[in-house]
């Protein structure tokens, strides 16, 4: 079974979830420049991009395409991140944001799964692979991240609670 498709003025176009696809599949062979408008335009439309596929893979297609951004400039000091996420990854994801209150709500969302946590680093501009306009995020190369520091997080919410 194919995924769906989103009709746009009569024409069937990618959901940006098979736009990702495709970019994963064939972003060696796409020019950098392609690669920076299609990241720039399906980016800010996905939900966990890491559920399908593994940081590393999406680290290096950002790379081949350079920074990336639909407006937000690329930095040229180090930014502050936060990111809300399951307490139980190894490393952290690449989606961040410069606004702590959106990593929060992320933590308080996730925490319907799970224990969450709220980490704060910096990242130097190097690590920044890519900034959009929503949500403040910041796409990073999560290992070149410093000052990494679990600012809290949200234990298991659970309804109904237990006994009801």
């Amino acid at each position: 079974m194919s995924a769906p498709t989103a009709t746009v003025g009569g024409v069937n176009r990618p959901t940006p979830t098979e736009a990702l696809a495709e970019l994963v599949a064939t972003g060696r062979s796409r020019p950098p420049a392609e690669l920076r408008v299609l990241l720039a335009e399906i980016w800010p439309e996905l939900h966990a991009p890491l559920r399908n596929y593994d940081s590393a893979v999406l680290v290096e297609l950002f790379r081949r395409a350079g920074f990336v951004s639909d407006g937000p400039p690329q930095p040229d000091g180090d930014l502050l991140v936060y990111r809300g996420e399951p307490a139980d990854p190894a490393s952290p994801g690449i989606a961040w944001s410069t606004d702590e209150a959106v990593a929060t709500d992320y933590a308080r969302r996730y925490s319907t799964a799970g224990q969450t946590r709220l980490l704060q680093a910096t990242a130097p501009p190097m690590a920044v692979l890519a900034r959009f306009a929503a949500e403040y995020e910041v796409v990073v190369q999560p290992d070149l991240l410093t000052d990494i520091v679990n600012l809290g997080g949200f234990p298991h919410f659970v309804w109904p609670p237990a006994g009801r």
